[in-house]
């Protein structure tokens, strides 16, 4: 469903009312733009994702991360 961000604005908590009770989502548009997507909170659902390991396999290492970098530090 898309609504405006003028109809969204003068309709905020009846539309708020329809996303928990049809368990639906909106998306919010300006200038017939999508701009906002609002989904229903879940109470019941437990996420099964952690942040531990959440990007293996997405990042590469392509140099060696422990060789010196032979940069001059000033500690002063």
């Amino acid at each position: 469903m898309f609504i405006s961000t003028t109809e969204f604005k003068a309709k905020c908590l009846e539309i708020i009312r329809k996303i928990d009770n049809f368990k639906t989502e909106i998306i919010i548009t300006k200038h017939k733009k999508p701009l906002v997507k609002i989904i229903p909170f879940n109470k019941n659902k437990k996420s099964k994702k952690t942040l531990f390991g959440l990007l293996k396999g997405n990042i590469k290492i392509k140099s060696d991360l422990t060789k010196p970098l032979n940069e001059k530090w000033d500690v002063n």
